[in-house]
């Protein structure tokens, strides 16, 4: 049974006002989400923030107190290709490095429809090899992202396994999109269950259109379910039972695990879209933050070097936070 923060938090957010992108415009509810951030939503106590660029893209570095030096968690928001930002996305991330004792960065990529497919993906991919570039090491990087965003790291997984560089050391995906080429399953039958997805009138064909028109949906950059996923790192893999794409992660982790892969999956009883990062709001949402830190302490190297002694809380950069100094 739900507890009774879930339900509060369930029946406030289906209460709330809704702005529906397909009638204002993406760019109008950017800015809408934008104004909203309170200055409540700017930090985190005890969690440095850090901007930089890596390349020519905008990033942030959020570096809890006393975290590991040479370990790091590489962010992709979601928000359908076509929504998000650092500043947003800051409100969950801050709070769940905290709680899972790893930095994380976080990066602004190009978004749809203004660039549609494979702008953001190569962004992605752009931004990753920025930071081996800069020094780090792909095994003390681990990769984590939610619905489009870990869409798009489990297809940067595969670009990089492709052309033979070297992947994170792990990943942490949440509700991820793994298919667009069909419409059934829970993408239909759990409509009047995924309020989050539901209320924006979320149909991932007609999505997926917008985010890469013209193109085979079937490719695997596109749908990483058809993929070759053989050999791909340590994955964990979160989502809820009265989502939209409950059936995305369900086939995911079954044909990874039958590729050989360590994989494990968590399942969150009448859990929504993308529910760990409702981190804050109720208590299921800690526990699977809490399970993050606990796979990823698996696959992360030990190291005594701390971030803090690197970043000043003036935000100065020296160097560490962009590299394995």
């Amino acid at each position: 049974m739900p507890s009774s923060e879930y339900l509060y938090f369930a029946e406030k957010f289906r209460t709330s006002p809704f702005d529906n992108p397909r009638r204002i415009g993406y760019a109008r509810l950017r800015q809408l989400q934008e104004e909203r951030i309170t200055s409540e939503d700017a930090g985190c106590p005890g969690v440095l923030q850090h901007k930089t660029r890596i390349g020519n893209l905008q990033a942030e570095w959020l570096v809890p107190e006393g975290c590991p030096g040479n370990k790091a968690m590489v962010y992709i928001h979601g928000g359908g290709w076509s929504l998000g930002s650092i500043r947003q996305t800051r409100i969950f991330l801050a709070p769940m490095a905290k709680k899972i004792g790893f930095a994380a960065v976080h990066f602004n990529y190009r978004l749809m429809p203004e660039d549609p497919f494979p702008a953001g993906m190569d962004d992605c991919y752009s931004f990753y090899l920025g930071l081996l570039e800069k020094g780090w090491r792909a095994q003390n990087l681990a990769l984590a992202g939610e619905s489009a965003g870990a869409n798009l790291a489990l297809a940067l997984l595969l670009r990089l396994k492709e052309e033979g560089l070297p992947m994170p050391a792990a990943a942490v995906l949440m509700s991820p999109i793994t298919f667009m080429d069909t419409m059934e399953g829970s993408h239909t039958e759990m409509a009047d269950f995924d309020y989050i997805l539901a209320e924006d009138s979320f149909i991932i064909s007609d999505v997926a259109e917008l985010y890469a028109p013209g193109r085979d949906k079937t490719h695997p950059w596109l749908s990483p379910l058809y993929g070759d996923l053989l050999g791909l790192p340590p994955m964990q893999l979160y989502v809820g039972t009265d989502e939209l794409l409950f059936d995305d992660a369900i086939h995911f982790y079954r044909k990874s695990r039958r590729a050989g892969n360590q994989v494990e999956l968590i399942v969150g009883d009448h859990m929504p879209h993308s529910w760990p990062i409702f981190i804050g709001d109720f208590p299921e949402a800690e526990a699977a933050v809490l399970k993050m830190g606990d796979f990823l302490r698996l696959y992360l190297p030990e190291e005594e070097q701390r971030l803090m002694s690197a970043c000043d809380t003036k935000g100065k950069d020296r160097g560490a936070c962009d590299g394995n100094k």
